[in-house]
């Protein structure tokens, strides 16, 4: 995981944005947060690199704020399964 600077990176008006892989993947995974409508939103979103900007691809998530915690709690409990230990 590396982070890129916000101006990097097609729309993204907030801190934290962090990218799963590296500039050199065909889709970076781009985790940010987003606001729609006035209200805050998490992003999850594959990324397409054009002129050397990283830009929101079709493939991908928004979900309110609001529900981060218990997406964090489904991730944990998935995590556990697969590798076989507890939460």
């Amino acid at each position: 995981m590396i982070k890129i600077q916000p101006d990097e990176i097609v729309g993204a008006e907030f801190e934290p944005v962090m990218v799963l892989g590296n500039k050199d993947l065909r889709e970076p995974i781009v985790v940010k947060r987003s606001q729609y409508k006035g209200k805050r939103r998490v992003s999850i979103r594959a990324h397409y690199i054009k002129e050397g900007v990283l830009n929101p691809g079709r493939r991908g998530i928004e979900i309110p704020e609001e529900y981060l915690g218990v997406l964090i709690e489904s991730l944990q409990i998935i995590a556990a399964s697969i590798d076989g230990s507890e939460v």
